[in-house]
């Protein structure tokens, strides 16, 4: 399977390579100069999306453990920790890892595993909420939709909510449980409706925080109108859910990058759809590993204290 994946990923790459290099040309003659502003507004977007994907996940602990959990300090120490795990192959490393480390500070172990059952069947599902609504909005180049689009995004938003309900919800997460072995949630286990609503939302906006990021980094390397704008939001919002629940493949490397590229191209040409591609995963990589060099300096300097 590892092979597998190995050779997919490598392939994925040499096209990619090959595509910027062939289409060179065209990427020289449009991105001339780097806008540092949009850069520089790109990263702290990114810093700030990691900052509320931590805080959302702190946020489940305490309500799941009903104000107890973990300090906010030691939250972010755990979090740090096993966001590296996101780069591992399988996926559930980042989650493990929150387990495995917030019980080691002392955390109950039933209520960090609720809370990071909720944190990924939430975030998920915002994204994929997300990703319809702004695909149904802005793929056909309109700038806010027509009005049978904005109907059919409605119609979408208002079908998630229902099927997020506990109700609806919890029968279908046990019958998964169940296929995979596991214990089914219990019904005093699950987050009332309106908490899950709450979480829902500051997940979806977390998406859009982390689309602006990307939309600023692309805008860094060169302009973008209003509709080609939206439409690359869009396509980085749709990237990343493919890249998602592409649990296999470690931080989606290859299946988001497959994907971006194929929908960058309908509004760009294919060279530089490839460049704004392979650059964004490095800005990606880069933004995760200042985040988690701040809060290990952090823990370091307290320590000295």
């Amino acid at each position: 399977m590892y092979a597998l994946l190995a050779f997919v990923l490598a392939a994925i790459a040499f096209i990619l390579a090959k595509t910027i290099i062939d289409g060179w040309d065209e990427v020289v003659a449009t991105y001339r100069n780097i806008d540092y502003r949009y850069l520089a507004l790109s990263f702290l977007l990114g810093q700030l999306n990691v900052v509320t994907l931590l805080l959302l996940w702190w946020g489940l602990l305490k309500w799941v453990a009903q104000g107890g959990g973990l300090s906010l300090g030691a939250a972010t120490r755990v979090f740090a920790s096993a966001w590296l795990g996101r780069y591992l192959p399988g996926r559930l490393w980042t989650a493990a890892g929150k387990v495995y480390l917030g019980r080691e500070r002392g955390a109950d172990l039933k209520h960090l595993s609720i809370s990071v059952f909720f944190e990924l069947t939430l975030s998920i599902t915002a994204q994929a909420a997300v990703a319809l609504v702004l695909i149904i909005l802005f793929f056909d180049g309109f700038i806010f939709g027509s009005r049978s689009e904005i109907v059919v995004a409605g119609l979408v938003v208002l079908a998630i909510m229902v099927a997020i309900h506990p109700a609806i919800f919890r029968p279908i997460v046990n019958r998964a449980m169940t296929a995979l072995g596991r214990q089914p949630v219990r019904r005093e286990d699950v987050l009332s409706y309106p908490a899950i609503l709450v979480f829902f939302a500051l997940y979806s906006l977390q998406i859009l925080i982390m689309g602006f990021c990307l939309l600023a980094f692309a805008r860094a390397l060169g302009p973008l109108d209003g509709d080609t704008a939206l439409f690359v939001l869009a396509s980085f919002v749709v990237a990343n859910f493919v890249g998602r629940i592409a649990f296999i493949a470690p931080a989606g490397i290859g299946f988001r990058e497959g994907a971006l590229t194929a929908l960058l191209q309908f509004k760009l040409t294919l060279a530089l759809a490839s460049l704004i591609t392979v650059l964004s995963r490095v800005w990606l990589v880069l933004i995760d590993l200042s985040f988690v060099a701040v809060v290990f300096l952090a823990a370091q300097l307290g320590a000295r204290r």
